[in-house]
């Protein structure tokens, strides 16, 4: 046993949205937290290349993160349009 530590919590993630018509997941983000970061470093980590499948949705302008493009919503719904 290890003193002065706190147990270990589990993390885990579920997207908001999954669309069978696109074979997407679709996660909606109003700003990036350190939970969320540390959620997809891990996600990354444990399941290389599935944060590419993955579509990024923010109500905020569109940014990069590394290894993750968030769009704004009107970008997501003209990406919508052509697909």
């Amino acid at each position: 046993m290890v003193d002065h530590c706190n147990d270990w919590k589990s993390i885990t993630w579920k997207p908001d949205f999954y669309s069978p018509v696109f074979n997407q997941y679709i996660e909606v983000k109003g700003t990036l937290t350190t939970e969320f970061k540390l959620k997809m470093q891990l996600l990354n980590y444990l399941n290389p290349g599935m944060i590419e499948d993955i579509w990024f949705v923010t109500r905020n302008r569109s940014y990069r993160w590394p290894g993750i493009y968030l769009m704004n919503i009107d970008e997501f719904q003209r990406h919508l349009k052509a697909q």
